[in-house]
């Protein structure tokens, strides 16, 4: 159970990142545990999006996702997860009601969801499950600026359906931090840097950018990467506690 304060069910302890810290949490959406318990994490416009999914496999995968991404918040507001306040701006970023200086970012892919938390800090992070990408180079030269078109083209064959992800990772990850959604070209900028868990600013034509991305760790078979405001970026991975819904 939660205990009350104020009237309003709060959590005993709380996490909180320090200056130029990126929390990251992980966790497979395999369909384990109560999706009873999941449901009563949501507020009531999930809970009614959830009963117009057609298929039950998709409003599973919905309800589990939703209440993972509130039950990391919780542990960062101390507020039970249905009581989280959580709006999108004009461009579909998440952002939280009564933030107290806390931003967060969420992606997913197949059945992992990521969850990026930062302090007075925006955040942006990005997965993508590790696959061929059929004809690479052609994306790359439509989508990419052309120094990073060029770094792929000069990379092994073998290894450049997973260059090209994780260079894609850092990419939208920077546009999840800044907010700009599909306003924001992919070739305006450059996300290069050194290997799948390098680090760097993003560079746009007059230079570095006011931000850091680095590549994390995601779980095996997944490239990841995040994106902070900011001169630097340090990143501690978290565990998901199984109790959870």
């Amino acid at each position: 159970s939660w205990p009350r304060v104020g009237g309003a069910e709060v959590l005993a302890t709380r996490l909180w990142p320090s200056s130029s810290e990126v929390h990251i949490w992980c966790r497979q959406m395999h369909g384990t545990g109560s999706l009873d318990a999941s449901i009563a994490a949501l507020d009531t416009a999930e809970r009614s999006r959830a009963t117009r999914f057609a298929f039950e496999r998709d409003r599973a995968r919905f309800v589990r996702r939703r209440a993972f991404v509130r039950q990391v918040l919780a542990h960062y507001l101390g507020l039970a997860p249905a009581a989280i306040g959580i709006r999108y701006s004009s461009l579909g970023k998440p952002e939280l009601e009564l933030s107290d200086g806390l931003s967060f970012s969420v992606s997913q892919s197949e059945d992992l969801t990521v969850v990026a938390i930062a302090t007075h800090a925006d955040v942006g992070v990005d997965v993508e499950r590790l696959r061929p990408v059929k004809d690479v180079l052609d994306l790359a030269g439509s989508l990419f600026a052309d120094a990073e078109a060029e770094r792929l083209r000069a990379a092994p064959e073998a290894t450049r359906s997973h260059d090209f992800l994780s260079l894609w990772t850092r990419k939208e990850s920077f546009v999840k931090a800044v907010g700009a959604g599909l306003w924001l070209p992919l070739d305006g900028f450059t996300m290069l840097g050194d290997g799948h868990h390098g680090h760097d600013h993003p560079h746009g034509p007059a230079g570095a950018l006011p931000y850091t991305w680095a590549g994390f760790d995601a779980p095996e078979g997944f490239v990841g990467a995040v994106t902070l405001a900011g001169a630097d970026v340090c990143i501690r991975r978290l565990d998901v506690t199984e109790a959870w819904p």
